[in-house]
């Protein structure tokens, strides 16, 4: 994945890339109804942007 900055800042705290999708990446294994709804949402666009399942 490539990033447009070198790290977030998170309360005061530098937290980089890697952190920051791991943490992402969590949160979607652990929420899977936040990925479908927006599969769902933007169906439309992904599928004009070419996005295939």
């Amino acid at each position: 994945m490539v990033h447009a900055r070198s790290a977030w800042v998170v309360g005061g705290r530098t937290v980089p890339d890697e952190e920051v999708d791991e943490e992402h990446a969590a949160f979607y294994a652990e929420h899977p109804l936040v990925v479908e709804t927006g599969m769902r949402k933007y169906a439309d666009l992904l599928t004009a942007w070419g996005w295939e399942e």
